[in-house]
């Protein structure tokens, strides 16, 4: 049996995943999805630009790798409020 890659996710300099030809990361479509609760094609709707194999293969891409990605959307969450709170002292 051959595997053939799925070609549509890539890693930035920062090892964040994100969808090839754009800048749409993987986080990004599944905060669409899982706390939007949007279907991937809704989210195309959103995202014309993303074809539905792209949507599917971040989805999938975030299935073998939730943990990590977990972590990245939570990071991103907490960078967020502190530079909220800063602003508000400031």
């Amino acid at each position: 049996m051959l595997v053939v890659p799925i070609n549509h996710i890539c890693l930035n300099e920062k090892g964040s995943p994100f969808i090839y030809g754009t800048r749409i990361k993987v986080s990004h479509i599944v905060i669409e999805h899982q706390i939007w609760k949007k279907t991937p094609e809704a989210i195309q709707q959103d995202f014309p630009h993303l074809s539905l194999s792209q949507i599917f293969a971040a989805l999938a891409y975030y299935f073998d790798h939730q943990k990590i990605i977990d972590t990245e959307i939570n990071n991103s969450d907490q960078y967020v409020k502190k530079m909220a709170n800063q602003q508000l002292t400031n």
